[in-house]
């Protein structure tokens, strides 16, 4: 728990970076799966695993879009907006809470008033990481931080001229 104290102790002063929230959530990762937290988890397992993502919250959460793409793609038809797979304020939230858990010396608005360079630190953590679908009409579907938003981008292989043109499909990641 050392460890993780002087990672909180290193935010509440204003004084983390990227690598210090991704060692932060890596540390965590065995409590977020004790603590069934599939979001946290998701978090920590990307920034542990940052390639070839097959599993998880996240990848349930964007599967159907993939999979209705691919058929929009193949028939026509209407793309299904997916909502963000990640709320900044809910893994504020449970972060807040897991640390409250472990009895950590921090107060809850110390987090909160961090909030932006927070996430920021976990969408850079985030930025590139690629998801694995076993269709060969996927060529590659990934995670791309453009200046302060993040999204998951889907690359299709299409033969014929496609009803969405040519380059990735992107949608909301986090928000």
């Amino acid at each position: 728990m050392k460890k993780i104290q002087k990672i909180v102790s290193k935010i509440c002063k204003d004084d983390f970076r990227d690598s210090d929230i991704g060692l932060l959530f890596i540390w965590l990762r065995n409590i977020y799966c004790k603590q069934n937290d599939p979001i946290l988890y998701d978090i920590s397992n990307f920034i542990a695993h940052y390639n070839d993502r097959n599993e998880g919250a996240s990848f349930d959460h964007i599967h159907p879009f993939v999979e209705n793409l691919l058929a929009v793609y193949e028939k026509d038809g209407k793309i299904t907006a997916l909502p963000p797979v990640f709320r900044r304020e809910d893994v504020l939230q449970r972060l807040a809470k897991t640390l409250n858990t472990l009895k950590i010396d921090f107060k809850d608005e110390e987090i909160f008033k961090r909030a932006d360079l927070i996430i920021e630190c976990i969408k850079s953590l985030l930025d590139e990481d690629e998801f694995i679908f076993e269709d060969p009409r996927v060529i590659k579907c990934y995670i791309k931080k453009k200046e302060s938003e993040m999204c998951f981008c889907v690359e299709i292989n299409h033969k014929s001229p496609s009803p969405l043109g040519n380059g990735p499909v992107c949608s909301n990641f986090f928000d």
